[in-house]
């Protein structure tokens, strides 16, 4: 199967990240469109240099002819840069877009969203909750995956931070609430739950351990 033609709008922390999650996947996705309010020659330092998950090792960012560059041991990839306001603005369709990553922060309804599809996109995945009458499904991996619809879920969220943290170890309706800490990069969550039997915190504690390398816990670190 033919890696699926990304673009990402908003190259803030959630952008730049993702972007370099998945960039090496190349038999996966092939990232064809990158759009931000920023300079490219901003975004490509800081794609490649991030304060706390350090120097994207291996691969070198420059900025030619409009287009983020990615030069790595094994290809040279260039990536076309706008820097557009709003969805409506792009030719996605014109770029051959298939997938869109929304990780603005700005465009959370699907009034807001509506206009990617109108452009041609066939799937949006939006990277914070949307707020909107017609709910819009959050998708957990490895907890609710399965009820992605490709033929009705045109659009798409990854769910918030919160919501990630807790739904792969307290599977249904979450009662938890996050709160940020003077951190860089993280935030303290705090899930309240009735347990069947007495315990204490560190049986609590050793269970989350020992499920942290397998099934829905396998991508927390400890």
């Amino acid at each position: 199967m033919a890696p699926v033609q990304v673009a990402i709008n908003g190259c803030g922390r959630i952008g730049r990240l993702a972007f370099r999650a998945a960039f090496d996947q190349a038999d996966k996705f092939d990232f064809v469109h990158l759009n931000d309010l920023a300079s490219a020659e901003s975004t490509a330092y800081l794609i490649q240099f991030d304060s706390v998950h350090g120097t994207w090792a291996g691969h070198e960012l420059s900025v030619e002819d409009g287009c983020v560059v990615v030069t790595t041991a094994e290809r040279v990839v260039k990536i076309p840069y706008s820097q557009a306001k709003s969805p409506a603005e792009l030719d996605y369709a014109g770029l051959g877009v298939q997938q869109v990553w929304e990780c603005t922060g700005a465009f959370l309804t699907r009034a807001a969203l509506q206009p990617y599809l109108e452009k041609g996109v066939p799937k949006v995945v939006v990277s914070a909750p949307v707020k909107d009458p017609l709910p819009v499904l959050n998708v957990v991996m490895g907890c609710n995956h399965h009820l992605y619809k490709p033929e009705e879920d045109h659009i798409v969220t990854a769910a918030s931070c919160t919501t990630n943290c807790l739904a792969p170890v307290v599977k249904g309706k979450l009662n938890g609430l996050a709160v940020r800490v003077p951190l860089t990069n993280s935030s303290i969550t705090d899930c309240v739950f009735e347990v069947k039997k007495s315990t204490t915190a560190e049986e609590v504690n050793a269970l989350l351990k020992v499920g942290g390398g397998q099934g829905q816990l396998r991508v927390c670190s400890w």
